[in-house]
């Protein structure tokens, strides 16, 4: 549910906080000591190197998912501005197939028949001359007003007219607002070219943006959450792994000529526990020692 949602972003946020602050008392400590890396107690630097390789791999996969959501979306809207256009266009072609040219003076019923089409296919339609001049559009307020320019783009000009592209998708905005633009060319039905039709796809940009913040949410909260459970399990893991050098340093401590010492029990085949068992080889070898000298 979103309040279960709210509540775990909440928790995450707050996380990221208190780890921070326990973070600067750290980081200034270590500033005003001076201490490196080398002087770090063990079990410390095992916690840090766990901890560093979970984070880096994270990120990683943040990156990646996330640029392959944007790129997933990003084809997908394409694939749908390309179906509009194409229903547009077979729309349009009903209705101008007559037509043996389009001028200026045509403007009001080409600006009716795609205000008309524009509310059918939830999307902006803009038809330009062969010269890339507006000729008709169904939102002509925001080329009245000089917010947008009354040329056709600079680019979908040179890949439709120049290149011969049949279709030239891209990005465009207007202000802070990106949107989705496609252009082709547009024949009557003796094979005559007639305008360049300009569809603009601009009503899902901002559910697009809604869906990636979403899904980026969702990642930081994931990885603030593995970050916390590899936290506890690499302070776990660096204490059992330390905990017999702990136990050692402790024993060595208690080593006195002349007096009897412990060996240490230790069932592992690792390289501890062939620290231990030269550890026991030398308290075995000292206790011989003192009773000779004794």
């Amino acid at each position: 549910t979103s309040s279960g949602l709210a509540l775990f972003t909440s928790f995450s946020y707050l996380l990221i906080i208190y780890g921070v602050l326990l973070l600067i008392p750290l980081g200034v400590g270590q500033l005003q000591e001076k201490i490196s890396f080398k002087n770090i107690r063990l079990n410390v630097r095992i916690q840090a190197v766990l901890i560093g390789l979970t984070l880096i791999t994270l990120v990683a996969f943040a990156i990646g998912a996330g640029t392959y959501v944007v790129e997933q979306k990003y084809d997908s809207n394409k694939d749908l501005i390309k179906e509009k256009t194409g229903s547009v266009r077979t729309e349009l072609q009903g209705k101008l197939k007559k037509y043996d040219e389009l001028v200026q003076e045509d403007s009001d019923y080409l600006e009716y028949i795609l205000q008309k089409f524009s509310n059918v296919f939830v999307t902006d339609i803009n038809l330009f001359t062969k010269g890339g001049d507006l000729l008709a559009s169904s939102q002509p307020k925001i080329y009245s007003k000089g917010l947008v320019s009354r040329k056709m783009n600079a680019d979908a000009y040179k890949g439709i007219h120049l290149d011969h592209t049949s279709e030239f998708i891209h990005e465009e905005h207007i202000g802070k607002l990106n949107y989705l633009s496609s252009y082709t060319s547009f024949f009557n039905e003796k094979g005559e070219f007639l305008a360049y039709l300009n569809v603009q796809y601009i009503s899902r940009q901002g559910e697009l943006e809604s869906q990636i913040s979403g899904f980026l949410l969702a990642i930081v909260n994931i990885m603030v959450l593995m970050l916390a459970i590899s936290t506890i399990l690499s302070i776990t893991v660096s204490n059992q792994l330390t905990r017999p050098l702990k136990y050692i340093q402790d024993s060595l401590k208690t080593i006195q000529i002349g007096s009897a010492s412990k060996p240490i029990d230790y069932e592992g085949t690792d390289e501890i526990g062939e620290l231990v068992r030269e550890y026991n080889k030398m308290v075995e070898e000292l206790q011989k020692n003192a009773e000779a000298l004794a």
